[in-house]
């Protein structure tokens, strides 16, 4: 399950939710009409984007759910949600003090982030 979940991301339709430096995330997106009362049927104008998912795909601390209703750039979870999930995955590993070292001098993704932003 933890591959398939990695796949998502790496391969599938979770790309927005692509790694934090050297940690992997791993995830689900997922797309949704939301149900009308007063039609009796799930709108056709209104939808959920989401994305679900925990990090650090190997020894998971945290997991995150993302739930975006009316979205306007995108329908889809892995274009809206997924990017979001990933930006607070990224602040929360750093609150957690879980990145690693850079492995390069540029590697600014563990290197450009503080606890304020």
């Amino acid at each position: 399950m933890f591959n398939m979940l990695q796949d998502v991301i790496k391969t599938g339709t979770g790309k927005g939710a692509k790694k934090i430096g050297r940690i992997d995330l791993a995830g689900k997106t997922g797309t949704s009409q939301v149900y009308d009362p007063k039609l009796g049927r799930y709108s056709k104008t209104q939808y959920v984007a989401s994305f679900g998912g925990f990090t650090p795909a190997k020894d998971p601390r945290v997991s995150i759910l993302v739930l975006i209703r009316n979205p306007r750039k995108s329908l889809y979870g892995g274009v809206v949600a997924a990017p979001v999930f990933r930006e607070i995955a990224r602040k929360t590993m750093l609150i957690q003090k879980v990145f690693p070292e850079p492995s390069q001098p540029n590697d600014q993704e563990s290197i450009r982030v503080s606890r304020n932003d």
